[in-house]
């Protein structure tokens, strides 16, 4: 249902819930059952895993693509990274220091790990690292804060921010845009990084790639884990138990289906919901992966453009029954869908505020709507929602949207093109009001500001003070306290403003064969620690 597109707009979710009839495994972590047999490192042959989409580069700091992601982590090391309940933890920085003034992190490095061509990881190689994220690709927005990293001894590097950052550790934890830890001969090159150039620290190494068909990670016989923490999130000990991880990029649903139930894949990723059924009974144990996305709709509120008007913003939101929108987009199967005002998963309970928009939300209010549109001036003018055929779910929600805001008197026409036609269209100034889409699981707030910031990427035209107030709180906001309220506030902020239409929690669909033991589901994929 859900595909890993070349854009950062989504990603997937925690969770395990009964599909065909049969549990998910009970989750085992390294040093318990299969994993506490005579099992080694490497012991288990080639892993096949089919992606729907390709990996459109293996420069990590170039990438904004899910599936790229996905597949780099199992070769990449950050700074830190975040545990199985989204908090902050080591890897490779061991500890970390923050000056009273909280512009100063001093972060010391574990001295044994190597790179997989066998050089030492020094402060030097953090140095560089960190500067071409600064300099190029997706971080730079995130990393903005800093003004200056040195490296003060051979493990120990010292970041300077301009101003108190409390997403700074954030910025370095997210696995999307990842910043990377390589070696400072290749952070160096401005140019993209070729396949030979892809080295890291983790698990696998990249040994063969080949763009639209498959790329090969190896098992790296050299690995050491960073933190040397327990198997949780992305950081703790990851073992390699395969001695090779192959990503078959496979664009056609039916054809990752037929492939899993022959066994040419061990793992197939994005199927429909309707498999659910082909698959119970069979020989692979299907995976639901919940509260993956944010269902949604980013709006276009540029200058003389309809939806600059507020007021027929908030008549839209007092329009719609957004649980019916979101049954839709899941095919009926309300194992797949959660009405959700929040911007969060319940699962991040420093950030999940499930009041959010409280009143607003889910509250279809048909003469709060008259009232808006009356306010706005409205007479008739047609919005034009951009979908595609290429990702039901879109084109179901677009459609159920249209059909709700015809009859609450708010005229909508569909332009339905293919997703890169959809693409260029939404970079246009003019042309689209409405782009049926989803966010991405959200690990942090930075995150969201490419959403719903004032004039962010995919809120063009918006602007607020308010927002962009809260949004420098939230810089600021050390305190736990401080913190979950300005979230809180920042959410209750988007149902009055509507810089972006949240629909509600979407799940995906994947589905791995039996042989594949203690999988453990979590917002993305990863094959370590997979016996």
């Amino acid at each position: 249902m859900m595909k890993r597109r070349e854009f950062i707009w989504r990603s997937l979710g925690v969770g395990g819930l009964t599909v065909g009839g049969a549990a998910l495994p009970r989750i085992l972590e390294p040093g318990t059952a299969v994993f506490a047999q005579s099992m080694q490192a490497g012991s288990l042959g080639e892993l096949r895993v089919a992606p729907s989409t390709p990996a459109p580069t293996v420069d990590v700091t170039l990438n904004g693509s899910q599936i790229a992601m996905e597949l780099l982590l199992h070769v990449y090391d950050s700074l830190v990274t975040y545990d199985e309940q989204y908090r902050i933890i080591p890897n490779v920085a061991t500890r970390w220091h923050v000056s009273a003034d909280r512009t100063t992190y001093t972060f010391t490095l574990a001295p044994e790990l190597r790179f997989h061509n066998g050089a030492p990881v020094t402060a030097d190689d953090v140095v560089a690292s960190l500067d071409r994220a600064r300099s190029m690709g997706q971080a730079v927005a995130a990393l903005k804060p800093i003004v200056s990293v040195k490296a003060t001894g051979a493990y120990t590097v010292v970041v300077q921010t301009d101003k108190p950052y409390a997403l700074l550790l954030d910025a370095l934890a997210t696995p999307l845009p990842q910043v990377a830890v390589m070696p400072a001969q290749y952070a160096h090159m401005t140019r993209p990084l070729t396949v030979t150039e892809i080295v890291g620290t983790g698990p696998y190494r990249v040994q063969e790639w080949r763009p639209d068909q498959y790329l090969l990670l190896a098992r790296w016989t050299g690995y050491k884990s960073p933190s040397r923490l327990p198997a949780t999130g992305l950081g703790g000990t990851r073992i390699a138990y395969h001695s090779a991880v192959r990503f078959m990029f496979v664009k056609e649903e039916q054809t990752r289906l037929t492939g899993l139930l022959r066994g040419d894949y061990s793992y197939a990723q994005d199927l429909p919901i309707s498999f659910t059924k082909v698959l119970a009974g069979k020989t692979v144990q299907p995976l639901v992966m919940t509260q993956n996305a944010l269902l949604g709709f980013w709006l276009n509120q540029r200058p003389g453009q309809p939806l600059a008007s507020l007021p027929l913003r908030q008549a839209m939101v007092a329009s719609l029954d957004f649980t019916s929108v979101l049954r839709v987009a899941a095919a009926g199967d309300q194992r797949f869908y959660k009405p959700s005002g929040s911007l969060f998963w319940p699962e991040q309970t420093d950030k999940y505020h499930p009041d959010a928009g409280s009143g607003i939300y889910n509250h279809p209010n048909p003469a709060r709507a008259r009232a808006m549109l009356k306010q706005a001036g409205y007479r008739g003018q047609p919005l034009t929602i951009v979908t595609n055929h290429n990702y039901p779910y879109m084109y179901s929600e677009a459609l159920e949207v249209s059909r709700q805001l015809n009859l609450a008197g708010i005229k909508t026409t569909l332009k339905v093109l293919d997703w890169p036609g959809a693409g260029r269209l939404f970079s246009q100034p003019t042309g689209w009001d409405m782009f049926a889409s989803s966010a991405i699981f959200k690990p942090s707030l930075l995150d969201w500001k490419i959403i719903i910031a004032p004039n962010a990427p995919l809120a063009p035209g918006f602007t607020s003070p308010e927002m962009a107030k809260l949004f420098d709180e939230a810089d600021a906001a050390f305190d736990p306290a401080e913190r979950r309220r300005v979230y809180r506030a920042i959410q209750d902020l988007v149902w009055e403003q509507v810089p972006f239409l949240p629909i509600g929690l979407l799940s995906g669909f994947d589905a791995r064969a039996n042989s594949v033991k203690d999988y453990r589901v979590y917002f993305i994929q990863r094959f370590w620690n997979v016996a």
